[in-house]
């Protein structure tokens, strides 16, 4: 009896364990169900599902979202990258690392350059200073004019202006040499050097002792062509012919005509007229105001027209600007031709030296050593410049560098 009531009490022992472990458990799940949202206890909600990505956009255009808030729109920006890896910002076809079609604007920092410097500022009217490679010297402001290493070589292909400089004010290229030429252009087709300007000098040479411009030609290639009026203030010298030359009155088309000065050991000038006489044989010839001013040492010819007129003569000669005729036949004609030495203030300070010496350093050198059989190095320019003719001599020998090109 005793080992029966034994068991059923162990047996309820381990029943009452059970149930106080189930009803442990079934209020921890009751706890958590009363943690869950109204309505929604027991539910299991689902993750949230983003929407879709749209839209399309063209290869090398870095992409961006373009839709409204909330959706997944993308489209093209305005940066591309190339395939060599240049960017371009409002531009697709990029030609450097960087391309930017439009403003730049820098509102922090400035910009810096390869050797470390950075430009911060800017002058009124441009920069305050240059930042440079070797290349150049100076920071291009009036303290410190910009300059340029030499030799320096600049190449361009293309069909425009190649290189400029512009001035409003003062003179744009200045070029100053000791022994050679300050400037000096060379072209194939086009001009060497080119000066244009609305009220100044296009192109101003100034020189102390030597030629301000030299030019060198050919029979082929003229040294020098003017399309407009000259000045000369000063004397004009030629070695050769004095012409004028204008197309052909009877064959303009096909031949020129060319007419040469009178020249003469004296500086005349010319004056001639015809003149009718009047009853008495006579005629009065009257001169500009200002002929007696200008010269000096008058002659005299005159010649009878329609008829001979033996007895024809100057009767009274140049005074008060004019000159008298006679001892011809009433009514008859005559023509007449006065000639004056020049005699103005310029030829009073600057008379004409008809037989001149050479100087000690041109003795043994001519105007054209052609004409006597002797080299080119005996020309009065290699006298007087002899280093300059022979750097000329070669680069007239020696190809252009253009035509390597």
């Amino acid at each position: 009896m005793k080992s029966t009531w034994r068991f059923t009490f162990k047996a309820m022992t381990w029943a009452m364990l059970l149930l106080a472990v189930y009803a442990m458990a079934a209020r921890a799940q009751d706890s958590g169900k009363n943690n869950q949202p109204a309505g929604k206890k027991g539910v299991v909600q689902p993750a949230a599902i983003a929407p879709a990505v749209t839209g399309s956009g063209t290869t090398g255009q870095i992409p961006k979202w373009v839709g409204l808030p909330g959706t997944s729109v993308i489209g093209d920006s305005g940066i591309t990258e190339d395939k060599f890896g240049n960017v371009g910002i409002g531009t697709t076809t990029p030609a450097s690392k960087l391309t930017v079609q439009g403003m730049i604007q820098t509102t922090l920092g400035g910009l810096k350059f390869p050797d470390g410097t950075v430009q911060t500022t800017a002058a009124t009217n441009g920069l305050a200073s240059i930042v440079h490679d070797t290349t150049l010297a100076g920071s291009g402001t009036q303290a410190s004019p910009l300059t340029v290493a030499f030799p320096f070589y600049q190449q361009y292909d293309g069909l425009g202006t190649g290189f400029h400089i512009y001035s409003p004010s003062a003179i744009a290229i200045d070029g100053v040499s000791h022994d050679f030429s300050g400037v000096h252009g060379s072209s194939i087709d086009g001009s060497g050097v080119e000066g244009y300007s609305l009220y100044g000098g296009g192109v101003v040479g100034i020189s102390q002792q030597g030629i301000a411009i030299h030019a060198y030609g050919s029979l082929a290639a003229p040294a020098g062509k003017f399309e407009g009026n000259v000045q000369v203030i000063g004397n004009l010298s030629a070695s050769g012919q004095k012409n004028f030359k204008i197309d052909h009155p009877l064959d303009p088309e096909n031949k020129y005509l060319v007419h040469a000065s009178i020249e003469s050991s004296e500086v005349l000038n010319v004056y001639s007229g015809n003149a009718t006489l009047d009853d008495a044989g006579e005629a009065t010839v009257q001169l500009p105001g200002w002929f007696e001013t200008l010269n000096k040492d008058f002659r005299y010819a005159l010649t009878a027209i329609g008829k001979p007129g033996p007895g024809l003569y100057v009767a009274e000669e140049v005074a008060h600007n004019q000159f008298k005729i006679g001892g011809g036949t009433p009514g008859a004609r005559v023509s007449w031709q006065v000639t004056g030495q020049r005699n103005d203030a310029y030829m009073q300070k600057h008379p004409l030296q008809v037989e001149v010496e050479k100087s000690e350093a041109e003795r043994g050198f001519y105007l054209h050593p052609e004409l006597y059989n002797q080299p080119e190095e005996r020309g009065v320019e290699w006298a007087q410049r002899p280093e300059q003719m022979r750097r000329i001599k070669e680069m007239r020998q020696q190809k252009s560098p253009l035509n390597n090109r």
